[in-house]
């Protein structure tokens, strides 16, 4: 699986009008992405059409805070995991007494929901420091030591790739190929990247352990921000905007008033 999955975890630090919307309201859109995905998900026909609204939507979002490459880096990236989901599908063929031209028309619908999923993440991880990310969880009750956690993840899981492409260079320079041999020697081969790659990866633990401890982490119980998050009028008007999108979404599945649509 290519690494270029985890672009849509990186952040991409421009100033644009999508960058400096609150995060509290990328993450609410994102979330209305995913259910309106998870909405449309009783019948191909809907979850098709619907998953290739939602990507649409999105690419132009993110487009506005240009960005839209590195969503459609991800989507790249994750060629394999398509693949794998639509091989699932297609393998009903033979379990299955369903006419198979609708097991192939439902491995497109979940392929493209799949997709329609991934670029719902990277709306939100691709416009919001990691630092804003940790504040908007605080902000939602979640305790601090969870909300580091969850921080620290998002920042270090793209340094991590890139050592991880970095040793598998290192490896191909000493003549190790991991794209030929058999299902057995790629496996075994990959050891001689997850050894170095655990052991650099407990390093950098002790040291952010160290840094934390140096830091006093958890030594006063009310933590302040120094960067508060703070309600613009723009802000507000998105959230309504979107929060009545998301309503005529959910009118729109309840009265079927689409044709096609479930």
């Amino acid at each position: 699986m290519s690494l270029k999955i985890l672009d849509g975890l990186k952040f991409k630090n421009i100033d644009t009008p999508l960058h400096r919307l609150d995060p509290r309201v990328k993450l609410l859109i994102s979330i209305y992405f995913f259910v309106v995905v998870i909405l449309y998900g009783s019948e191909w026909r809907g979850m098709l059409t619907i998953s290739m609204i939602v990507i649409l939507v999105e690419v132009l979002i993110l487009a506005v805070g240009r960005v839209a490459k590195s969503m459609l880096n991800t989507l790249r990236g994750a060629a394999p995991i398509i693949l794998f989901i639509a091989l699932l599908q297609i393998l009903q063929l033979f379990t299955y007494t369903q006419p198979g031209e609708l097991i192939l028309y439902r491995a497109v619908a979940y392929t493209v929901r799949f997709l329609a999923f991934l670029a719902s993440f990277s709306l939100f991880f691709l416009t919001t420091m990691p630092d804003e990310v940790g504040s908007v969880l605080t902000s939602l009750r979640v305790p601090y030591s969870y909300a580091f956690a969850m921080v620290a993840a998002i920042r270090f899981t793209p340094v991590i790739a890139g050592e991880v492409q970095q040793i598998m260079d290192a490896q191909r320079s000493r003549g190790l190929e991991f794209e030929k041999g058999g299902l057995i020697k790629r496996l075994r081969n990959l050891t001689y990247v997850f050894v170095p790659l655990i052991i650099s990866i407990i390093r950098r633990s002790y040291e952010m352990a160290e840094a934390l401890e140096i830091k006093c982490f958890g030594a006063s119980k009310k933590r302040t921000s120094y960067r508060a998050l703070r309600f613009t009028a723009t802000d507000v008007s998105i959230a309504i905007i979107a929060s009545t999108l998301f309503l005529l979404a959910i009118i729109v599945h309840h009265l079927q008033i689409l044709q096609g649509l479930p």
